[in-house]
């Protein structure tokens, strides 16, 4: 009976995690294969290929395959700026599951993730200094059988851009394995992406009529974003919420004669008119002297090509 069991949870697993001789419901076309490895590629530079350009295109034996709004590919504004500046350290978690080694300038991290069916996950990923990942190891267990490992290996050049990505699968019976490959080339502009399913170039496209990141959050959203922004001391993402005539005022707002400590709302109205929205609301401002003090907050947002923005503040005690 316990040996029934174990099949059936092995198959589950299969079906699941692993491969099966079952044919799949439907598989991805060639194109689409090349457009997931280049976007293998993008997460495994962090993204960086982005920064500052509005569109990608990708071509596929030279016509074009898809085009995509950088801009507003993620839903809210990349940091460039931290995410360039970030070490191995970044990605350093305070949870006591995860264990931590140093060596040669790179930080391994490990630890055991658990599922379903008894399954086990023995993970492994070394991350570069510049919080990169150069490789990564997942060990699958069902119970005590061994089922298969993942591994992920990342071969960067000097500028911390991925040049190779090999991803193996590997199984007891060692003739199951597999392996595939995806090689990288960069121009200056464009990256030459290659692969077994064959090539795809992604070419970065500036472009100067662009109105740049389309905000979606609402008006009172923009409000609590805006004070937040200004709570953690950051006047350039606080700008990314205001027109441009209320942008040069923000370091005004920051520099209330004491170091604000942080923000917190505590009550508010908002008043929508065919025009604006005006926001009136009460925030509770602490300072590095340890003093906290309440301050009436009037806000006006407008409707821009890019989102709600706030063009006008005053703030009083």
């Amino acid at each position: 009976m316990k040996k029934l069991i174990l099949i059936i949870i092995l198959f589950i697993f299969k079906l699941s995690f692993g491969q099966t001789e079952f044919a799949a419901p439907f598989e991805l076309s060639k194109n689409r294969k090349l457009s997931v490895d280049a976007f293998t590629v993008f997460e495994t530079n962090k993204y960086l290929d982005f920064k500052e350009k509005d569109s990608l295109v990708e071509i596929i034996n030279d016509s074009v395959y898809k085009k995509t709004d950088l801009n507003n590919y993620f839903g809210y504004k990349k940091n460039w700026i931290e995410i360039e500046n970030e070490t191995f350290e970044t990605y350093k978690l305070g949870d006591e599951k995860y264990n931590y080694s140093f060596h040669d300038n790179t930080m391994t991290q490990t630890y055991t993730k658990f599922g379903s069916y008894g399954v086990r996950r023995e993970i492994k990923t070394v991350y570069n200094l510049k919080g990169f990942i150069i490789n990564r190891e997942e060990k699958v267990f069902v119970g005590a059988n061994y089922n298969e490992t993942r591994i992920i290996i990342n071969q960067f050049d000097d500028k911390n851009r991925v040049l190779k990505i090999t991803q193996k699968t590997e199984y007891e019976n060692k003739k199951q394995n597999t392996e595939s490959v995806i090689d990288v080339v960069y121009n200056k502009n464009s990256i030459k992406i290659s692969s077994a399913d064959g090539t795809i170039v992604c070419r970065f496209i500036k472009d100067k009529n662009s109105i740049g990141f389309i905000s979606k959050l609402s008006p009172r959203a923009t409000a609590d974003a805006f004070m937040y922004a200004i709570g953690r001391n950051r006047p350039d993402q606080a700008k990314e919420f205001c027109t441009e005539k209320m942008a040069k005022k923000v370091q005004e707002i920051s520099d209330l004669k004491k170091q604000i400590v942080s923000v917190s709302f505590k009550e508010g109205t908002d008043k929508y008119s065919q025009y604006n929205v005006k926001i009136n609301d009460i925030w509770e401002i602490k300072f590095s002297t340890n003093e906290t003090e309440k301050y009436k907050v009037n806000l006006t947002i407008i409707k821009q090509p890019n989102g709600w923005k706030i063009d006008e503040c005053k703030i009083e005690k």
